[in-house]
């Protein structure tokens, strides 16, 4: 498959912890989806991954776990942006949520409620975002993680994230640079091999030519000398 052009894989994490991974009913373990991310990055396929993110029945520990998980995947992974818990009604994480007094209040237009907004939901999904970003050791985001200054104030790891991921993306996509400069320069390769490169040669080649006996022909002395070019 990846001979067949195989390039990318959307993993929906959601969540690294399992309690909440049982929540949302989800099959896959947390180890599994670990061991998977590994295996995609050795047969060189782009991982990206989408987890949820404000859900007011998940603990600071959950939060926690999921972080840990994501330092446990490659560090070239892509992410998407957090997608907040939806809690559409008659499901059974509404009913739970509404038990527990909870709910929230439903978006106006849609059968669904998210939860309010809290600054450790901002803080967990910042730390949660900078995990992708290879240049941060793992060791500083753990500190960062234990700090308790950054979880009284989100919006410093929010501006953090923001600006690792400016310095890592192409804009406006979600492709990383150096993802994309080493697509750019396998294409390049497949191009110098071509019959279209090798004909582009012949044509600069003879344009050169063309020119520089032009500007001998007319007496332009200033004439730069012509360049010469390689035939491949």
């Amino acid at each position: 498959l990846r001979r067949a052009g195989w390039a990318t894989t959307v993993m929906g994490v959601q969540s690294g912890s399992e309690e909440i991974l049982k929540m949302y009913d989800r099959k896959t373990a947390r180890r599994r989806m670990i061991d998977t991310a590994h295996l995609l990055q050795r047969i060189g396929v782009q991982l990206v991954i989408d987890l949820i993110g404000n859900n007011p029945m998940e603990s600071e520990d959950n939060m926690r776990e999921t972080f840990e998980m994501l330092l446990e995947f490659p560090r070239d992974f892509t992410m998407h942006e957090v997608n907040p818990l939806a809690m559409y009604r008659n499901f059974e994480i509404a009913r739970i949520a509404n038990e527990r007094g909870i709910l929230g209040t439903f978006l106006e237009g849609r059968n669904a409620a998210l939860a309010p907004i809290i600054p450790a939901y901002r803080f967990w999904n910042a730390m949660w975002t900078m995990t992708q970003v290879g240049q941060i050791p793992r060791e500083t985001l753990r500190a960062m993680a234990d700090d308790p200054y950054l979880h009284d104030h989100p919006e410093v790891v929010e501006g953090l994230a923001q600006a690792f991921l400016s310095t890592s993306y192409v804009p406006g996509t979600m492709v990383k640079k150096d993802r994309r400069l080493q697509e750019l320069e396998e294409e390049r390769g497949r191009l110098v091999g071509s019959r279209a490169y090798r004909w582009a040669s012949k044509l600069r080649k003879a344009h050169t030519f063309v020119i520089s006996h032009l500007a001998i022909k007319n007496g332009n002395t200033n004439q730069p000398p012509a360049r010469t070019t390689q035939t491949v």
